[in-house]
C-alpha cells in the first residue's frame, strides 16, 4: 500500500458537488501553498466563511514556487468546485485579463484549480491543453490548470494534509503504521469524560522548556535529528502532539502538516519517496530494524527525524527517566 496516496482524484471528483467543498477546497489550496513555499511573501486565499468575498480567489507571491503546482513570482488564483469547470475558468480568466494591465500580466501567472477530473461534469486533459493553447498569447507569464488528478498528486507530497482532507470527504479507510500529530492529540482529548477537568497542552510541556526549544529548532530546520529520552514512546508522542497543539493556530497547522508518526516499514518507505521535507517521529523498533540499511541514512537527507530512547548509548550518559533530549547536528 502506498501511504502517500491517501486521497485520490476520484475522491476529489466525488466530493466536488457537495456544498462543503466550496469552503474546504480553498482551505486545502491555502495549506498546500503555505506548506510548499517557505519563502512566501504573500498568500491570500480566503476560505471558510470568507469564500464569498468579491474579487480574485487567491494571490500568491513566492520567489521559488513549487514544482508544477505553484508558479514563481506573483500568481492570481481562481478556484471552482462546480460542474463545467472549463466555463468557470474561461469567465474568471477573461475577468482577470481585462482588469490587470499588460505590464503586471507579463510578470504574473494565472492558476485555475478544480477538484474535478475528466468525468461528465469535469474537464479532461486534452480539452485543458486546447484551452491553454488558445490563451498562450494573452500576455500572462504562465497559465496553469490544476485539476483533481494534479491536486491528488500534490497531496501525495503532504500525507498529513491528505489525512486531514480524507476526514473532510470523508474517507473511512485506515492506513496502518502512519498517523499525524493532530490525530494523536485528538485521540488524547477524546479520552476525557464530561466530568474531567480541561486538558491543556501545558499538561505535557510544563517544566520541559529546553526540550520544547529543541523541538522548535527541529521544526524550523535548525537541527536534523532529535533523540527524546522518556519512559516510553507514548510519552514522546504525547509530548510532540501537545507541543504542536499549544502553538498559535497558523504555526501549529504549518508544523503539524509536516509531522508524521511512523511505525510501519512500508509506511516509512512510502514517505521517504516524497520530495518534500517532513519531521518524522519514528518508532524505535522501526529505527532499530532499518538502521543498518545504506538507504536508511540516505533517506533522511532533507528531512528531520525524532525518536525515543530509554537508554543513552555508552559514553553519552546513564538511563534517563524524565523527559530530556539529545540533539544530533547532522546525519552521519
Amino acid at each position: 500500500m502506498d501511504h502517500t496516496h491517501i486521497v485520490q482524484a476520484g475522491d476529489l471528483d466525488r466530493y466536488a458537488p457537495t456544498r462543503d467543498s466550496q469552503s474546504v477546497i480553498p482551505e486545502l489550496i491555502y495549506w498546500l501553498v503555505k506548506q510548499s513555499c517557505p519563502d512566501l511573501a504573500v498568500c491570500r486565499i480566503p476560505y471558510g466563511d470568507a469564500v464569498n468575498q468579491s474579487g480574485k480567489d487567491g494571490l500568491v507571491e513566492t520567489v521559488d514556487g513549487f514544482r508544477e503546482f505553484v508558479p514563481k513570482g506573483r500568481s492570481y488564483w481562481e478556484i471552482g468546485t462546480g460542474a463545467d469547470p472549463q466555463s468557470k475558468a474561461t469567465d474568471d480568466f477573461k475577468k482577470r485579463t481585462e482588469e490587470i494591465d499588460d505590464g503586471e500580466r507579463a510578470d504574473s501567472s494565472f492558476v485555475f484549480v478544480t477538484p474535478r477530473s475528466s468525468g461528465s461534469a469535469g474537464w479532461n486533459e486534452p480539452e485543458q491543453a486546447k484551452w491553454l493553447e488558445r490563451r498562450k498569447d494573452t500576455g500572462w507569464r504562465l497559465i496553469r490548470v490544476i485539476d483533481g488528478v494534479k491536486l491528488a498528486d500534490w497531496l501525495r507530497e503532504y500525507p498529513a494534509i491528505g489525512k486531514w482532507m480524507a476526514t473532510k470527504i470523508p474517507l473511512t479507510a485506515k492506513l496502518g503504521g502512519l498517523s499525524t500529530a493532530t490525530e494523536h492529540w485528538d485521540d488524547l482529548v477524546s479520552e476525557r469524560t464530561a466530568d474531567d477537568p480541561p486538558f491543556p497542552p501545558k499538561l505535557f510541556t510544563a517544566g520541559r522548556t529546553a526540550a520544547c526549544e529543541a523541538l522548535q529548532a527541529l521544526f524550523e530546520g535548525k537541527t536534523q535529528v532529535l533523540l527524546l529520552f522518556a519512559e516510553s514512546p507514548q510519552d514522546v508522542a504525547d509530548f510532540v502532539s501537545a507541543f504542536l497543539a499549544g502553538l498559535d493556530r497558523d504555526t501549529s497547522q504549518l508544523f503539524s502538516n509536516r509531522c508524521l508518526y511512523i511505525s510501519d516499514e512500508q509506511a516509512w518507505r512510502s514517505i521517504v519517496e516524497t520530495r518534500s521535507a517532513h519531521v518524522l517521529v519514528a518508532d524505535p523498533a522501526l529505527v532499530w530494524k532499518l538502521r543498518k540499511e545504506p538507504r536508511f541514512r540516505q533517506s533522511l537527507v532533507g528531512r528531520a527525524m525524532l525518536w525515543w530512547c530509554r537508554f543513552v548509548e555508552p559514553g553519552l550518559g546513564t538511563t534517563r527517566k524524565s523527559l530530556s533530549y539529545e540533539v544530533l547536528r547532522r546525519h552521519k
